[in-house]
């Protein structure tokens, strides 16, 4: 019993991984990330998480272009709505930190809601560069109450041709429970960099480990790393031996916690809660109300109103998803050529 009541005490202290740059240091993004003609097989990725960027734009407050807000993980499940045919999940506070002042109580954020926000995804090398980034829809489905995030790509059709050509994973949620002990893998992206006065030069690099299931409370379950979980992990999945969704990380116990056998340890959204909040996103999705109710157990954010272009961290041959199939397919045809 006591080892359950500090694991709810570390429920009240579990915080985002990554979250909003303190205003003062938010300044225009230098351009980090190369352009470069490597071959795309010689790249090593993750092949069941993406990143997430989370841009803002304040043009009330005198912004011109977005800026990052956040960056995180995500990742895909197939979707059964007519309308959708992937869900991109991650964690709320990385999408809408204005939504969880427990995590972010900084002032400036009250300024900021879903009308300022625009979102990409990112398929990046071991480097750090991405491969290609992808726009989201500037509306978003988030639980009620627990760390959980839905986003959908503009063209679904196209992100499910260059992930096919990728052999990039979507992934499915495991129907059962897993129990204590049980063996887990987390994957995501650290972020690595310094942020100044000028220039935000952090970026995010595919990173995964294993854990250990340690136990669960009314509203979060726990595991155990070999080390606190990387900034930037929050969003990812965290599968089983089958390689099913298990759960969502959605953040760290302090390392500073009272008790030392709770430090460091990772707090994730379970796979029922997870299979739940799909079903109730597809059930919003079908009926085209987007609208919230005073019961509902999904709240839609549907912004936009902020839509300047974004030019942070873009490559217009890596949003080209077209050309970069045809570019593997060519090389591949070359490399059969070259062995004959």
């Amino acid at each position: 019993m006591q080892h359950l009541k500090l694991l709810k005490e570390a429920e009240l202290q579990a915080t985002g991984t990554f979250g909003p740059v303190p205003k003062k240091k938010i300044q225009k993004n230098k351009k980090i990330y190369a352009k470069e003609n490597m071959a795309l097989s010689r790249y090593t990725r993750s092949k069941v998480a993406l990143s997430l960027s989370s841009w803002f734009c304040v043009p009330e407050q005198g912004m011109k272009d977005f800026e990052i807000l956040n960056r995180a993980s995500a990742f895909i499940v197939p979707a059964k709505s007519s309308t959708s045919k992937l869900h991109v999940l991650t964690a709320s506070h990385a999408v809408a930190p204005w939504r969880w002042p427990k995590y972010y109580p900084e002032e400036w954020l009250k300024y900021i809601n879903e009308d300022h926000t625009y979102y990409t995804l990112e398929l990046r090398t071991e480097e750090g560069i991405f491969i290609t980034q992808n726009d989201c829809l500037t509306r978003s489905f988030h639980h009620s109450n627990r760390d959980l995030a839905c986003l959908h790509f503009e063209d679904d059709n196209r992100v499910l041709e260059f992930l096919n050509a990728m052999n990039f994973e979507t992934l499915n949620l495991e129907k059962d429970m897993i129990n204590k002990n049980d063996v887990l893998s987390f994957h995501g992206h650290e972020v690595i960099g310094e942020v100044s006065n000028e220039f935000d030069e952090r970026k995010p690099y595919p990173y995964n480990c294993q854990g250990v299931f340690i136990n669960r409370t009314k509203l979060q379950s726990f595991a155990r790393t070999p080390e606190p979980l990387t900034l930037g992990m929050c969003g990812g999945p965290v599968l089983n031996k089958s390689n099913k969704v298990v759960g969502l990380l959605e953040g760290i116990v302090p390392v500073d916690h009272p008790s030392a056998d709770l430090r460091g340890l990772a707090v994730f959204v379970e796979n029922n809660t997870i299979s739940q909040f799909v079903n109730d996103v597809e059930n919003k999705l079908e009926s085209r109300d987007l609208s919230n109710k005073i019961n509902d157990r999904v709240v839609s954010l549907v912004g936009g109103k902020a839509a300047i272009a974004v030019t942070k961290d873009k490559d217009p041959a890596k949003m080209d998803l077209g050309a970069i199939v045809r570019k593997l397919e060519s090389e591949e045809f070359d490399t059969k050529e070259a062995k004959k």
